[in-house]
């Protein structure tokens, strides 16, 4: 196996191979620079010299000129074009010797010029100018860049030392002078290219090491999602068979001893089912799905119906759970207010949940004394503070409790501390709604949480008359593809006064309804055989019965956020398995009033 400093060598390796390959693509850009500059300078030279001192030997230096010029542009040819001739360590061999000898010609012009004073000091101008020329298109290669300008400036420098009188020598040592410089600024610049090279590398490898881990953990979210989508439905199924059952067995059992063990069946199923019913409030908010209705309404009554719902569960743990009515005041109220006049502005239903998840999770993490739900007046708001007496948050941890599936003190999974969702709810609620929530902890002494809610007028109130619960007396279509929930469906709602057809499938729904001109209602599951959907049947056996308003209800196990706005956008009706048959048959209620109503 390697370790951990062989990556890191192997890496480095990696980095120097693709930065020596850079610097051989930079050296491709420079061709044109080439042709242009070295044909104009040779040319202009040439012309010069030659009408200044006619020489033959002025004619082979400017073929050898353009015959080495020809060289190099031939070499970035071939690195262009088939880069795969050479290894890079080649490349770079044949690049410098073909910069040296354009440097060894250029420099042998010095050989041509006559010893004066005044073609000295114009062919050195030249010269240097040249190699700042070089500098420029290749400084930052600096062995192309030496290969160059070393010869240029040591012939120079030769030829004026070998000159007579002071001032040749000075300006022999001003070009060895200018060549350490400009050696010495091409190794700055080499040096800063490859570290910049050296950071794109390494920024473009963490990018792509990040996407990576970016695509792994969408990936890992999505695999999580829809085993999270596929566990819930498998475990729906039969939870909501057994819903089913117990319901139609509380009608026919009448002694109390076993009225009292369904009574802890019951309680049993209620528990998987508010398990599940938290995964399926996570799958809705990831799905887009859970939308805001604000209207003004009672606070109180709302607060007295939680704790009627969850004081069987604070008495079993000997725990006391009370509202309290007193309307703390703030320091500027001077007003008596009275509870019953408290109206507050927000979506009843999802505070009634964040209500609930708060007051459940209070009741799991605390053991002796009170939770406590209690009423501040401020500013053109209120306040709702949930108080437990229970294990108390951690400072380090009161961050983390909010995220999901994290629980305090559950290494074992106790079942009855619930799977670490409710404060993830609770949060994701209060951003929707734009409530800001606090809370405040103490280990060992318990939590309180603060909601601030705005307040609001009476005005708007809408009170909704309950009807009572009476026999359906409804013809009703059932269509699942599970026997077991077909039964139990079949067995409940034949004790609510209904009439009941029941089909595996929608083909198998169609054949069923031959024999019957007219049905009051459909409930229907929606993952179907044959990818057949609930919505697919709906419409066909409204088309078969020419009923194009039957009231229809879609029950699904279905909780991946995907298959969720599948059945949004259908626009019917939607229950989550397992259902609460007092839900089921308030809808059912609500469907079918309203079908009398139309007619």
């Amino acid at each position: 196996m390697f370790s951990t400093s062989d990556n890191n060598k192997n890496q480095s390796l990696t980095f120097e191979y693709q930065i020596e390959a850079q610097a051989l693509a930079n050296v491709k850009k420079i061709s044109m620079i080439d042709l242009i500059g070295g044909s104009s300078g040779i040319l202009v030279i040439w012309y010069i010299l030659q009408i200044i001192m006619p020489n033959e030997y002025i004619h082979i230096w400017a073929w050898a000129a353009f015959i080495s010029l020809l060289m190099r542009l031939t070499t970035y040819w071939l690195l262009n074009h088939h880069p795969s001739l050479f290894s890079i360590q080649q490349w770079n061999f044949v690049l410098n010797f073909m910069s040296f000898l354009g440097g060894t010609v250029w420099g042998s012009i010095i050989l041509l010029i006559p010893n004066e004073m005044t073609y000295s000091l114009a062919i050195s101008g030249i010269i240097f100018a040249i190699i700042g020329a070089a500098l420029g298109a290749t400084g930052s290669n600096f062995s192309i860049f030496a290969s160059f300008a070393s010869p240029v400036s040591f012939l120079l420098a030769t030829h004026l030392l070998l000159s007579e009188g002071h001032l040749f020598q000075g300006l022999a040592l001003f070009a060895l002078a200018y060549l350490v410089m400009t050696l010495s600024i091409s190794f700055k610049l080499t040096r800063v290219t490859k570290q910049e090279s050296l950071l794109q590398l390494k920024n473009k490898t963490l990018m792509q090491q990040l996407q990576q881990k970016k695509a792994e953990a969408e990936k890992a979210n999505a695999d999580k999602s829809r085993f999270l989508a596929s566990a819930s439905h498998d475990l729906r199924q039969p939870l909501q068979a057994m819903n089913l059952f117990a319901e139609a067995l509380k009608q026919e059992i009448k002694d109390n001893q076993q009225q009292a063990i369904l009574g802890k069946l019951h309680i049993s199923i209620d528990a998987m089912g508010n398990l599940l019913n938290a995964l399926l409030d996570v799958s809705k908010l990831d799905a887009g799905l859970v939308h805001v209705n604000k209207k003004n309404f009672h606070l109180f009554p709302i607060l007295h119906k939680l704790e009627s719902e969850f004081q069987p569960q604070a008495s079993n743990k000997s725990l006391v759970l009370s509202v309290d009515t007193t309307i703390e005041k703030s320091q500027d109220d001077t007003n008596n207010i009275m509870a019953s006049n408290i109206v507050i502005q927000s979506d009843p239903i999802l505070f009634e949940n964040i209500l609930s998840n708060l007051l459940s999770n209070a009741i799991k993490y605390t053991s002796t004394g009170e939770i406590s739900i209690s009423c501040k007046h401020a500013k053109n708001s209120f306040i709702i503070y949930v108080k437990d007496t229970g294990i108390g948050i951690a400072q380090d941890e009161q961050n983390k409790v909010f995220d999901a599936f994290y629980q305090i003190g559950n290494v074992e999974r106790d079942r009855s501390k619930g799977i670490g969702l409710g404060l993830s709810i609770v949060k994701r609620l209060c951003q929707l709604l734009g409530h800001d929530m606090v809370m405040h902890s103490q280990v060992g002494k318990g939590t309180s949480f603060e909601i601030h809610l705005p307040a609001a007028t009476t005005s708007g109130i809408i009170h909704t008359p309950t009807s009572p619960q009476k026999d359906l007396k409804a013809k009703v279509l059932v269509i699942d593809d599970d026997t077991s929930i077909l039964d139990g469906m079949k067995s409940m709602l034949n004790t609510w006064g209904c009439e009941v057809l029941v089909a595996q499938s929608q083909s198998e729904a169609i054949n069923t309804l031959k024999d019957y001109q007219a049905i009051d209602l459909m409930l229907v599951d929606y993952r179907l055989q044959k990818q057949h959907t609930g919505a697919d049947a709906i419409w066909a056996v409204r088309k078969t019965l020419n009923q194009p308003d039957l009231p229809a209800i879609i029950i699904s196990g279905d909780t991946e956020p995907k298959r969720m706005q599948e059945m949004e956008s259908e626009g019917f009706e939607v229950l989550h398995k397992p259902i609460k048959p007092s839900q089921l048959r308030s809808l059912m209620h609500h469907l079918l009033y309203n079908k009398q109503v139309k007619l």
